[in-house]
């Protein structure tokens, strides 16, 4: 669940003002509902009831408002929009490129650490020591408004553009597999097929999912997740029932012949 996502309120009020009061507070927390559970919203008249705490025909005809407005679109069953979907795949991705560059922090530190201990130089161990908890120190000071860090920050943490969702889902789904392994050529390769017979938000809910399973080798798990399913009201044949139909077939000609 997202704590909080940015919003521009100046932004907001142009972007709305097409829209009744009613509209304007469906939209609201629709978007709302989208962060709060990482995923699109439900597009059942029940669910939107209650959400707008309202009648299920007011709950529709508020949806099928904004759909006209362009504010929200249904996919694959779900309402989504655009630009909260875009802030999720975002904050995904710079959620798992920071634990993984804070996996590999800790991993030199320690190893830093047994090295110091090797060389049986206490105090070079504890002035070391005292070292990393200075630059540990910095962030708090920052953040309590003491001097800024000298570093640079990481690629991460800077503000990105409001980049075509499409185009960043793909980007962004790209360099997940990449970053488990797969070859850049096989990965676009694979992201490509899978958009083209699956749509955006079920591409995302996929990585969202693979990523909070913590799949070691995600390209096997999101093949499976993308599998064709059996048609509603046609279920897929089995050996047994084969056998079964056999069998039948062949009593039947038996009497026949008899």
């Amino acid at each position: 669940m997202s704590s909080f996502y940015k919003m521009d309120p100046s932004a907001w009020d142009f972007g709305t003002a097409g829209l009744s009061l009613e509209e304007e507070a469906a939209y609201l927390r629709i978007v709302n509902a989208i962060h709060k559970h990482d995923h699109p919203v439900p597009n059942n008249d029940r669910i939107l009831a209650g959400m707008f705490r309202c009648s299920t025909r007011k709950a529709r005809a508020l949806v099928n408002a904004l759909i006209e407005a362009g504010k929200v679109r249904v996919e694959d069953g779900h309402i989504t929009n655009d630009r909260a979907i875009s802030e999720l795949v975002r904050r995904g991705f710079v959620s798992s490129s920071r634990a993984e560059s804070g996996a590999k922090g800790g991993r030199t530190r320690a190893e830093r650490a047994a090295k110091s201990l090797e060389s049986n130089d206490q105090h070079q161990a504890v002035a070391s020591s005292r070292i990393e908890e200075n630059r540990e120190d910095i962030p708090i000071a920052n953040a309590i408004g003491g001097d800024a860090p000298k570093t640079p920050p990481a690629a991460d943490d800077l503000p990105e553009p409001d980049d075509d969702f499409a185009k960043q889902l793909f980007d962004r789904a790209v360099a997940f597999l990449g970053r488990h392994g797969t070859d850049a050529r096989q990965a676009r390769s694979l992201v490509g097929k899978w958009r083209k017979s699956h749509g955006d938000a079920e591409i995302f809910e996929a990585f969202s999912a693979c990523h909070k399973a913590g799949v070691v080798d995600p390209v096997p798990w999101l093949v499976a997740r993308f599998k064709p399913k059996p048609e509603q009201g046609q279920p897929a044949i089995n050996d047994n029932v084969i056998r079964m139909v056999n069998e039948s077939l062949g009593i039947a000609e038996a009497r026949r012949i008899s």
